[in-house]
């Protein structure tokens, strides 16, 4: 992978998965702690809206890319850690977002993965999940891709 496409994975999940973001951003009264789960270099914190900064906490299991991150985000919170180990208290954040995470799991990683980010979900939050379509054919960086139904069955 190239240091461009770490940084910015510029595609239609993406695209999909910031709109989303900015929609639900922009709904009155919206007063929530937000999870970038695989945050990347900061990828959807530079596409969203205006976030205060005790609103937002970005997550990757990659040392250089929360680097990145803290460097371009000096007032945000981003932290070196496992989406199967999520060490904030039950029910501490009102949306999560997992952008192009799970085929980097092993099968059985992917449902541990969702429930973890369930896990610290508010009731009546939000989770935001894109991950590539198995179909449109194989990629020698992803452990599992998931067709639709699979997906489903998460």
């Amino acid at each position: 992978m190239t240091e461009d496409e770490e940084t910015a994975p510029e595609n239609q999940n993406s695209m999909r998965m910031i709109y989303a973001g900015n929609r639900l951003l922009r709904q009155k009264g919206w007063d929530g702690k937000i999870l970038d789960i695989g945050c990347n270099s900061g990828f959807l914190l530079r596409h969203l809206g205006a976030i205060r900064e005790d609103e937002y906490v970005g997550i990757d299991s990659s040392q250089n890319l929360i680097t990145n991150a803290q460097m371009m985000f000096t007032h945000n919170k981003f932290e070196v850690l496992s989406v199967l180990d999520i060490p904030y208290p039950e029910k501490y954040f009102q949306c999560f977002f997992m952008g192009e995470l799970l085929e980097h799991l092993d099968s059985g990683e992917q449902e541990l993965a969702i429930m973890e980010a369930a896990r610290v979900l508010k009731p009546g939050g939000f989770g935001i999940i894109t991950t590539p379509s198995k179909l449109k054919g194989y990629n020698p960086e992803h452990k599992h891709e998931l067709t639709l139904n699979e997906f489903k069955d998460l």
